[in-house]
């Protein structure tokens, strides 16, 4: 389900299935619970997104795909360098399945760089968010991409 949600000053996209659970948006005023995760995001406007990528319902999944971007502003030069402000927060997985580990996927690293098991709860992933890098992969502690190691 895709929800446009609209109010004065605030403009949300929610995209809420079985495989996907995103927010984007002025999505810092409070926590946006979806039907498999809640986002508590404290940038102002960001997106926010995880997408399973073994084709599994995200309770289940064991590779996940954590997509958190904000705002960029261009520097002068050649070629354009953009600057992206830092994403902050955390988002509370409802899941059932082993523990995962947070690595962080920068575009300039050989192999996903480790960033610890995140703590669970009873069916439940905390992922902190912290600056450093757009995209991360949630997947068991052996788990690492072919071609990655």
């Amino acid at each position: 389900m895709i929800r446009f949600l609209r109010f004065l000053v605030i403009a949300n996209i929610v995209v809420d299935t079985p495989r996907s659970q995103v927010v984007s948006g002025k999505i810092a005023a409070s926590a946006l619970k979806l039907s498999r995760a809640t986002f508590e995001i404290e940038t102002d406007e960001a997106t926010v997104a995880l997408t399973s990528l073994d084709g599994l319902p995200l309770e289940r999944s064991v590779r996940i795909l954590l997509s958190a971007l904000g705002r960029a502003c261009p520097e002068p030069g050649k070629p354009p360098v953009y600057r992206t402000e830092p994403i902050l927060g955390t988002i509370q997985l409802r899941r059932e399945g082993p523990p995962l580990v947070l690595r962080s996927l920068l575009v300039s690293e050989a192999s996903p760089t480790p960033l610890g098991k995140e703590s669970t709860d009873e069916g439940s992933l905390r992922v902190p968010l912290r600056a450093g890098s757009h995209w991360y992969l949630l997947s068991p502690p052996d788990n690492i991409p072919a071609g990655r190691k």
